[in-house]
């Protein structure tokens, strides 16, 4: 009953300790609730801008998202919410395009897409593309 015992508990700490990575899809879907919440640091820390190498891009970005979300308020009363439609992984599974449904204040909505790419840390928003 011991060793039985035993084996449950070191299965348990074994799975607790299996960290499940979040797809592109689930990772964007973060940063975008992140950005609708107006918690633009989180934004911007999942935004990669390959070829600025040493270039700190985050306070302009956060002040162009204030600017963003003051126009996205005039004329369309606000994002209501996101909705992730579709996501398509490279064969190499390092980028991924996610079309994401915005639903806005006025009862308008609109598709875009995203592209993603996975870097050491996680999925990012790639601004390369």
């Amino acid at each position: 009953m011991k060793t039985l015992f035993g084996f449950v508990v070191l299965a348990l700490l074994v799975f607790a300790g299996c960290k499940s990575e979040k797809g592109p899809g689930e990772t964007l879907e973060e940063y975008l609730n992140a950005m609708q919440a107006g918690n633009y640091e989180s934004f911007v820390g999942g935004l990669s801008y390959p070829g600025f190498a040493g270039v700190n891009a985050d306070s302009l970005t956060i002040h162009l998202m204030e600017a963003n979300k003051q126009l996205l308020e005039e004329r369309y009363d606000g994002v209501k919410s996101y909705e992730i439609v579709k996501v398509t992984l490279d064969e190499q599974g390092t980028t991924a395009t996610v079309r994401v449904k915005i639903n806005f204040g006025n009862d308008s909505s609109e598709e875009t897409e995203y592209e993603m790419i996975k870097e050491d840390d996680g999925w990012k928003i790639n601004l390369a593309v």
